[in-house]
């Protein structure tokens, strides 16, 4: 009799191969981090602009800056607490 053998979750999953499911789960995901790039980049590139046409001081525009970064900072530091106690879905949904 032939010894059955135990097939592993990796054996398992290579098997099944990647499938329109986690195509749309890498752009929807990869989308996110691509606008919150685009987001900073704009706001980089118009940063000297808008500070001339608002009339802001120095201090004013390195504020601007500042909270958008402290923003992407907050958001990945809750981003993996959100998952593990919400479930992925929410948290890239929220991400969003």
């Amino acid at each position: 009799m032939q010894e059955q053998r135990k097939r592993s979750i990796s054996d398992v999953i290579e098997s099944i191969g990647y499938g329109p499911a986690q195509i749309v789960t890498c752009f929807l995901v990869n989308g996110s981090w691509l606008a919150d790039g685009c987001e900073l980049l704009v706001l980089s590139s118009i940063n000297t602009i808008l500070a001339t046409e608002w009339g802001l001081s120095p201090l004013q525009k390195g504020l601007l800056l500042s909270s958008v970064y402290v923003g992407v900072l907050l958001g990945n530091l809750l981003s993996g607490w959100v998952g593990d106690t919400m479930g992925r879905r929410k948290a890239v949904l929220m991400c969003l």
